[in-house]
């Protein structure tokens, strides 16, 4: 039996196209399945706004590339932009300050005729389609620097992510940062194999574009420099001294030219704001330090904190990602020197951005989600990727186990589907414990009230009582219900994660009541189930819940608790004056 030649194009490029296709697939449909996310609810209007008015005052956390890009085909819709809101002319002098783009996002979707459901529809595509074009560059990266088996098995890894499938079905900023950032070094390398002027133009434009697409693509900067830098001394003659050589004619040359890149790189910013909207980069740019700074509120196995923890993202890592995935990282890293490529500068520009970026992660107090890591997970699936050029001295046994680890990924990637925002792996015993660890959109984005109608409507509930985190609405979904209140009540109960474990630590309490039952289902993995059925003196229970909340006040406010009263269905607190 001959030999599969897998890098004949007529071999490799129908694989490409079939994993690619299922992709898609997987992507369209996860999306009609999910609600809208908190983020989207204010990214697409955002982008949709600018894209109309050539204005720019809305989130301005958020540079604009990714959101206009996806909010393009709106404009095949048309709906309505509603500029006469307050919220538009608060945002003009106080968006800073005011965050407006919510309200603003709340009015688009709800409150201005328009069809949320449509607009999101329309709004996820361009993000669906970046991907793929990401699951391209990847393969065609991985190709020519390890070879085509390389690049398949990246492909491979890319397209059955769990993160990478949950965030390529939303309309949020992640995964595009992540192509324009991937698409910059990419490019970056093109220009270090042939310097031309044809490509040194291409990584400016891209390194620019990694910018317009998020902030924190400044990382790019010193991922730049350190390359640089390695290129300089690795091509350096090691007969003429260190110093000589980096401070050479011809390695000044070279400086200049990756700093033609960087100019190159801010023009192509300013014309992203259409050059007129070019302060509000600065004032974006602002802000994101300011939030950087002040921090945001965190959680992470129990505790909250608003300055986050340093080990954060690693822990997210270690229980986001399939076991498979990384036992295959630890292979790679083992068996470094058994796969190094005959040019080891090829390797650094996957490992440099991995590192740089890991490094930066460890200093951020925003601690609120593993997508701020997807930027790395390009290069991450090609540094596993290159290790079936292994040449193992057992090679049938390995090859084995290389294909088992491919199962056993694909498996999880297959059977956590289409919750995947929720995926945890089994170190921690899966998803149903995952909020045990992490919160925020690493697993309730209040993407699941859409999951919730379809329970209710299988189930024949026609009422229930509700904690939903997230911006979808219940009205819309025709969901009738009671507000669950901070105190033990009877009945069926459905309540978000992030609503029962408290994403802040100042409302971490409220529902705590109800971690003694069991939930008899869950929606997505981010919405329990209750049915709290035993015998509940409601009105005792609200009793002692505003006994405990006005002597808490009262010794916040430094004064004496005096007496409290449960009147219908809320507190009164009286302190002594």
């Amino acid at each position: 039996m001959m030999p599969i030649n897998l890098d004949d194009k007529k071999i490799y490029m129908p694989i490409v196209i079939i994993l690619l296709a299922v992709f898609f697939s997987a992507l369209l449909y996860e999306s009609s399945r999910k609600s809208i996310t908190v983020d989207e609810i204010s990214h697409i209007p955002s982008g949709y706004s600018k894209i109309k008015t050539g204005d720019f005052r809305l989130n301005l956390e958020a540079a604009p590339l990714v959101d206009m890009l996806s909010s393009l085909p709106l404009l095949l819709i048309n709906p309505k932009l509603p500029i006469e809101h307050k919220s538009w002319s608060l945002a003009k002098d106080n968006e800073f300050e005011g965050q407006y783009h919510w309200d603003f996002g709340e009015e688009f979707f709800y409150n201005s005729g328009n069809d949320p459901d449509t607009i999101l529809h329309y709004a996820r595509i361009p993000i669906m389609l970046l991907s793929v074009l990401l699951g391209i560059v990847i393969f065609l990266f991985s190709k020519k620097l390890f070879g085509t088996k390389a690049a398949l098995f990246s492909l491979v890894l890319y397209v059955f992510n769990p993160t990478i499938i949950a965030h390529s079905s939303l309309a949020t900023i992640d995964i595009g940062s992540a192509f324009f950032s991937f698409l910059a070094v990419y490019f970056f390398w093109k220009f270090i194999n042939d310097i031309s002027l044809r490509n040194i133009i291409l990584a400016g434009i891209t390194f620019g574009a990694a910018q317009l697409s998020k902030f924190t693509a400044i990382y790019l900067f010193p991922v730049y420099v350190i390359l640089a830098i390695i290129i300089i001394y690795k091509k350096r003659n090691p007969e003429v001294p260190l110093g000589k050589s980096v401070t050479s004619r011809k390695a000044m040359l070279f400086y200049g030219l990756v700093a033609l890149i960087f100019v190159i790189g801010m023009l192509t910013i300013i014309l992203g704001y259409f050059v007129v909207g070019f302060p509000k980069y600065i004032d974006g740019m602002k802000y994101v330090l300011f939030h950087t700074d002040t921090g945001h509120p965190s959680y992470l196995m129990g505790e909250h904190s608003r300055s986050g923890w340093w080990y954060y993202y690693l822990v997210a890592f270690l229980i986001k990602e399939p076991v498979p995935l990384l036992i295959l990282i630890l292979l790679s890293i083992v068996f470094f020197k058994g796969i190094r490529h005959q040019n080891s500068i090829n390797e650094f520009f996957i490992i440099v951005p991995i590192a740089v970026l890991v490094l930066i992660s460890m200093f951020t107090k925003i601690n609120i989600g593993i997508r701020h890591l997807l930027p790395i997970y390009p290069f991450l699936f090609i540094f596993v990727g290159r290790i079936v050029n292994l040449k193992f001295h057992i090679q049938k046994i390995f090859f084995l186990t290389l294909i088992l680890l491919s199962i056993w990924y694909i498996s999880e990637s297959v059977q956590i589907y289409p919750n995947d925002l929720a995926y945890f792996n089994e170190i921690i015993g899966g998803p149903k414990n995952g909020a045990g660890f992490l919160l925020d959109s690493n697993i309730d984005w209040g993407q699941d009230l859409k999951g919730l109608k379809a329970y209710l409507d299988e189930k024949s509930i026609q009422n229930i009582r509700m904690g939903y985190w997230g911006k979808d609405r219940a009205s819309y979904r025709g969901i009738n219900y009671t507000q669950v209140n901070c105190y033990p009540e009877t009945g069926l109960v459905a309540v978000s994660v992030n609503y029962l474990y408290g994403i802040s630590e100042e409302n971490s309490q409220c529902l705590s009541w109800l971690m003694k039952y069991k939930p008899i289902s869950n929606i997505g993995h981010s919405i329990l189930i209750f049915d709290i059925n035993e015998d509940i003196d409601t009105l005792k229970a609200g009793d002692k819940f505003c006994e405990d909340n006005c002597i808490d006040f009262c010794n916040v406010n430094a004064v004496r608790y005096f007496k409290s009263e449960f009147v219908n269905g809320s507190c009164e607190c009286e302190c002594e004056k």
